[in-house]
């Protein structure tokens, strides 16, 4: 079993992914932030009494922690998801890039023949080597006649 380099193997794409991510994950906390801050004032403009005002706000702080902290954890873990779930996409294209660029040096230098195309059985696009071996094949059966 190889043990990956990088977890980032097409770096612009999956980290656009994450960024993209991360941007909407910030959006909703943001959104509760401020109404709770909202909800705040206007409890101060009803005329609720000091006390019980800052008994409320106290706690309403501590829920701002809590979604500031949500934040965080759903913010790693969706990221290393698709960091996971890019590998599952970026890999196979990368993959296939480096086979054609295997395969169109071997045509026009002469060197070896790269094989056949595969991909990881839980990678997607399981179709494509199949369908880019018959191509080849057709393509060299053709070039032969």
């Amino acid at each position: 079993m190889k043990i990956r380099k990088s977890y980032l193997i097409y770096p612009k794409f999956q980290l656009s992914l994450v960024i993209a991510n991360l941007l909407v994950s910030f959006f909703f906390p943001c959104i509760i932030i401020l109404l709770f801050g909202q909800l705040k004032n206007n409890l101060s403009l009803m005329g609720m009494s000091p006390s019980n005002y800052e008994i409320f706000s106290s706690q309403l702080n501590t829920y701002v922690y809590d979604v500031v902290i949500c934040f965080g954890i759903t913010a790693i873990l969706s990221s290393l998801f698709f960091i996971w779930l890019s590998h599952k996409i970026v890999g196979p294209i990368v993959k296939l890039m480096s086979f054609l660029k295997t395969y169109e040096s071997s045509k026009l230098g002469g060197g070896p023949a790269p094989g056949i195309l595969n991909f990881r059985k839980d990678d997607l696009f399981l179709e494509l080597p199949e369908l880019v071996n018959r191509a080849l094949s057709a393509a060299e059966s053709s070039a032969k006649n």
